[in-house]
C-alpha cells in the first residue's frame, strides 16, 4: 500500500476517476456539483481539456490539483496561461506536507508540452496562500480590491429586509443620476496582460445558466452572477469588457433596474483604475476575505507576470464565483 502521483489530462480520466474527484471535492468543500459540471469546467478552454495532478492511494484518488489553460494577451501577443484551482487532499491522507507541491509539479511538467510555463491563482484563505508561497515558491502579484454598491440598506445594516422597497427606489434614483452624470465619461484604459475575451472564450468561461449578461451596445457588455452568501444575495460583476466610468455606472443602473428587488448588493473584485464614485472602494481592512493574486513561472522570466501594474484582472480570470 503506497501513494502514487500522476498527471493526467481531463480526456484521459475514466468515469470512475471523474466520480472520485467529484465526490471528494464535494465532501471537502461542502458542495453538491455533479460530474457534468466538472467535465464542462475542465474541458471548455482553448485546449479542450485541463491537466490534473492526482494523488492515488491503493488506486483510489485521494487528492487533486488542476490547471485550466486560458488564452491571454501578454504585451500584445497571445499566450496560454494556466489557472491553478481546485486543490484538495482527503483529510486522512494529509500525512506529507509536500504532496500538493509534488502534485502541482507533475502538472507543470506534463502541460509544458503545450508551452504553458506561466501560472496564476487566487487563494482566498490564508493557509493555502502560505503553502503555495512557502513550499510552492509562488510569488505575490497583488491584492484585488473590492468595489460595492449597496442596494438593500436595511438588510445590510439590520440583517432584515426592512425598508426594502424604499431602499430600491432610493438606489434606483441614485444609480440613474450617476448614469447621467457619467454619460460623457467614456475614457477607458488597457493593461499589458488581459484575458482574450473573444466569442469562444465568452461561451467557454460563462457556461453556467446562472451567468447573466448586460448589453450596453454592440461592443460594450458585462457579465454577472447572483450568489447567496451569509444570508445576503450578492450580484458579482464578473467581467466588464470596457471599464469606463460611463459603462460601469450604466451597468449598475441596469442591474438595479432589472434585479434591484432580488439583490442586496452589487460587488466587483479586481483592480479598477478609474471607478465612478458611487461604486465604493472598500478599505482593505474591511475586506471579508483577502484576495491574494499570486503567480509562478517555469523556464521563463517572471518579472512581467508578477508586476501587478501589467494586469487587468477580475473574477473572470478565476472560478471562485
Amino acid at each position: 500500500m503506497s501513494y502514487k502521483i500522476i498527471a493526467k489530462y481531463s480526456n484521459e480520466l475514466t468515469h470512475s476517476q471523474w466520480l472520485e474527484i467529484t465526490n471528494s471535492f464535494n465532501l471537502i468543500f461542502e458542495k453538491d456539483f455533479d460530474i457534468e459540471y466538472f467535465k464542462s469546467k475542465y474541458s471548455l478552454n482553448p485546449l479542450g481539456f485541463s491537466c490534473h495532478g492526482i494523488l492515488n492511494y491503493n488506486n483510489k484518488i485521494v487528492g487533486c490539483f488542476t490547471i485550466i489553460p486560458r488564452n491571454y494577451f501578454v504585451h500584445g501577443k497571445e499566450k496560454l496561461i494556466g489557472i491553478g484551482c481546485d486543490a484538495f487532499i482527503v483529510e486522512e491522507h494529509r500525512s506529507d506536507a509536500h504532496f500538493l507541491k509534488k502534485m502541482s509539479e507533475s502538472v507543470f511538467s506534463k502541460i509544458s508540452e503545450f508551452n504553458i510555463y506561466n501560472f496564476i491563482s487566487l487563494p482566498t484563505l490564508s493557509t493555502p496562500y502560505k503553502y503555495w508561497k512557502i513550499l510552492g515558491n509562488w510569488k505575490d502579484i497583488g491584492v484585488l480590491d473590492y468595489y460595492v454598491f449597496p442596494v438593500n440598506i436595511g438588510k445590510l445594516i439590520f440583517k432584515k429586509s426592512i425598508f426594502k422597497y424604499l431602499s430600491f427606489i432610493t438606489m434606483y434614483i441614485i444609480s440613474f443620476l450617476f448614469k447621467l452624470f457619467y454619460i460623457k465619461s467614456n475614457k477607458s484604459y488597457s493593461r499589458k496582460i488581459h484575458i482574450d475575451m473573444n466569442k469562444k472564450t465568452k461561451k467557454e468561461r460563462f457556461f453556467l445558466d446562472s451567468y447573466k449578461y448586460i448589453t450596453l451596445s454592440n461592443n460594450d457588455w458585462a457579465c454577472y452572477r447572483i450568489v447567496e452568501e451569509d444570508g445576503l444575495k450578492v450580484a458579482y460583476i464578473i467581467y466588464i469588457n470596457k471599464k469606463s466610468k460611463k459603462n460601469i455606472s450604466s451597468i449598475i443602473f441596469e442591474m438595479i433596474s432589472n434585479k434591484g428587488l432580488q439583490i442586496d448588493m452589487i460587488l466587483y473584485i479586481g483592480n479598477l483604475k478609474n471607478n465612478p464614485v458611487n461604486f465604493i472602494k472598500v478599505p482593505e481592512k474591511y475586506h471579508p476575505r483577502k484576495t491574494r493574486f499570486i503567480g509562478l513561472c517555469k523556464n521563463e522570466s517572471i518579472q512581467e507576470i508578477i508586476d501587478f501594474r501589467n494586469w487587468d484582472v477580475s473574477l473572470v480570470d478565476f472560478d471562485i464565483r
